[in-house]
């Protein structure tokens, strides 16, 4: 929590191929950078390796995993790389 008060952008890097443990595992990482959303810019990483289809299901699938654990009516904006 220190790290994130301190930080002036927070990165958080979430891999196209594993998403689905990823959500369970870091439920308090995400209401943690939730109080500081100004700096956290969420990366969607090793999107050049799925097919554009993938790709679209990958990216709804981390919408709608982030939507149920960050308490807000608005999706995050994500990056894709």
């Amino acid at each position: 929590q220190v790290l994130v008060q301190r930080a002036d952008l927070v990165l958080m890097v979430l891999n196209a191929r594993s998403l689905d443990p990823f959500f369970s595992i870091v439920e308090d990482v995400l209401r943690l950078l939730h109080q500081h959303r100004g700096k956290v810019r969420y990366l969607l990483d090793g999107a050049d390796l799925v097919d554009a289809r993938d790709l679209l299901h990958i990216y709804g699938a981390m919408l709608w995993g982030l939507g149920r654990h960050l308490p807000t009516p608005e999706a995050p904006r994500i990056f894709v790389g």
